[in-house]
């Protein structure tokens, strides 16, 4: 399906776009293996970040009573739904912090975004506030179980939409295993505490390894990255963003 869009994309382009994409020169071999050598880490980390996403349900799945999964799976899909709002961060805070143009703008954008993502928060602590009421009148009194769980799998949303302006720095500092080891190590962390506590202590040990795995792999990256910025890499980001300095040109007085 990709490929189908890609190519009906391509073909929809204008006849002179075609040809500058293919004639000699349009293709850099330089900049694609650039593009290489940083995507592949960030695709590896997005299909971590997709384990990692669906994984605790697989583990339900397993070692639950078949009640149990759906009580988990009824607030693991509310859960999921406070993630549009990281989403929508995601996308507006991506064109930012690509545009940042030295270490004061970087610190400006960390400031400004971090005040947005506590904001997020808010709201995201508004549907735990409601989570009772709303599933008992949607779903009826049946599927209560189901709000403790959703209070518990909420807390990774939170914790992601904090560390969110922070691990989207490795994209201006050019950390793209930075984010393949974030996601990576999240997995890794549910993977354990997943069967660790699943089977002793059921859905709810899902949810408190999936906690305790956003927590570490996010406290981690945001520490790594604070590291970072102490250090001198934000030096060197600021030297490689640095306008060109100004042509100084003698004024004539006649």
């Amino acid at each position: 399906a990709a490929l189908l869009a890609g190519g009906y994309g391509l073909w929809a382009l204008p006849a002179e776009w075609r040809q500058a994409f293919f004639q000699r020169g349009g293709w850099d071999a330089a900049i694609q293996r650039d593009l290489w050598k940083f995507g592949r880490w960030v695709w590896l980390g997005m299909l971590f970040s997709i384990l990692h996403v669906q994984f605790d349900i697989l583990l339900v799945s397993r070692f639950v009573p078949a009640q149990e999964a759906g009580y988990y799976a009824l607030a693991f899909n509310l859960a999921q739904k406070s993630l549009m709002l990281y989403q929508t961060l995601y996308m507006v805070f991506l064109p930012q912090v690509s545009a940042l143009a030295n270490g004061q703008e970087l610190w400006r954008y960390l400031l400004r975004n971090t005040g947005y993502a506590l904001a997020m928060c808010g709201l995201v602590g508004l549907t735990m506030v409601f989570a009772r009421p709303a599933i008992e009148l949607v779903y009826g009194s049946v599927y209560l179980p189901s709000v403790n769980l959703y209070l518990l799998l909420v807390v990774p949303v939170i914790i992601d939409l904090l560390a969110l302006p922070m691990i989207l720095l490795i994209y201006p500092l050019n950390l793209p295993r930075m984010e393949m080891g974030l996601n990576g190590f999240r997995l890794v962390l549910l993977v354990g505490m997943g069967f660790l506590l699943v089977p002793r202590w059921g859905v709810y040990g899902a949810a408190i390894a999936k906690v305790i795995a956003t927590m570490a792999s996010s406290g981690f990256i945001v520490a790594m990255i604070l590291r970072r910025l102490a250090g001198h890499d934000v030096l060197r980001f600021s030297e490689a963003h640095k306008s060109p300095p100004e042509i100084q040109t003698d004024r004539v007085e006649l």
